[in-house]
């Protein structure tokens, strides 16, 4: 994402007003006849698109509260396009519906891995977890930004309306919060070359997005997984690393990622295993 922010927002305000007035007043000053200039308007930065392919490898529990991990590694396409209005990479989509120098509101749609049940023993007999697929509104508010532009922080909280499939057919889940706190940092000497995004995020859920994931229906009770019923509120805290670099035609994108569950709405249902959740993979892809 471009950061080309404004520093204070108030300019949001008092400068659009201040501007507006001098204008007026000028207008009013000329002299019949006189040219008024219109401002040039400001350019539009460059659209640039990368592909290729390569492999994702990670490693990560079966879902957050699972004590069970997988390894995963899959075969990828890779793309990025960036526009004054649109981001695409190979697990997202973002979409700018507006924005100023301090303001951007964007959607944006991710995708996340289904769960097979006969695999995991804390779900042994109960239904799969279907592919997730995540889409809604996202608000990017920009905090700080260092002089050199090299670091920003901003605040990013978007709301996504959740679905599973199993590709037979599309079942709504719930809606999932997530604000957090992002700084990136630019490419530099010191940090090797390394472009570095580093989040802290607090998760937010629905009733019914819970109930999806940590729900115990009578039905599927046993003695060691009694009955249970999820209640939406308080998710958990993330905290993620993603580090990105190019090496002539190959790109390399590490991630990092950690929640902890402690005191989440769901901690008391049976299918919670552990109140850690960790993901860590590897982006390897060859550009062409």
């Amino acid at each position: 994402m471009r950061h080309c922010l404004s520093k204070s927002p108030i300019r949001t305000v008092v400068v659009p007003a201040l501007s507006m007035f001098v204008m007026l007043s000028l207008a009013f000053a000329e002299e019949p006849g006189a040219e008024v200039k219109e401002p040039e308007p400001k350019p539009c930065a460059p659209s640039t698109f990368e592909w290729g392919a390569g492999l994702l490898s990670f490693r990560m529990n079966h879902y957050r509260g699972s004590d069970q991990y997988k390894n995963y590694f899959i075969p990828s396409p890779y793309f990025k396009y960036r526009s004054e209005n649109l981001e695409a990479e190979t697990s997202y989509v973002r979409g700018t519906l507006y924005k100023n120098d301090y303001l951007v509101l964007k959607l944006s749609f991710m995708v996340g891995l289904s769960v097979e049940s006969d695999e995991n023993r804390a779900r042994e007999g109960m239904p799969d977890l279907g592919y997730m697929l995540e889409t809604g509104p996202m608000l990017i508010v920009k905090l700080w930004e260092s002089a050199g532009r090299a670091h920003l922080l901003t605040f990013e909280s978007p709301v996504r309306y959740v679905f599973a499939t199993d590709f037979t057919g599309v079942e709504p889940v719930g809606v999932l919060g997530l604000p957090y706190l992002n700084l990136t940092s630019l490419p530099r000497a010191y940090t090797l070359g390394w472009k570095s995004e580093f989040s802290v995020a607090l998760m937010i859920g629905s009733r019914g997005y819970h109930d999806y994931f940590y729900t115990v229906p009578a039905k599927y009770a046993r003695p060691e997984r009694p009955e249970y019923h999820a209640r939406g509120g308080y998710s958990g805290v993330q905290l993620a690393w993603i580090l990105e670099r190019r090496f002539g035609p190959v790109q390399l994108i590490p991630i990092l990622r950690w929640d902890y569950l402690k005191r989440a709405a769901f901690e008391e249902s049976p299918l919670v295993r552990t109140k850690h959740y960790f993901a860590v993979g590897l982006g390897s892809f060859y550009l062409f």
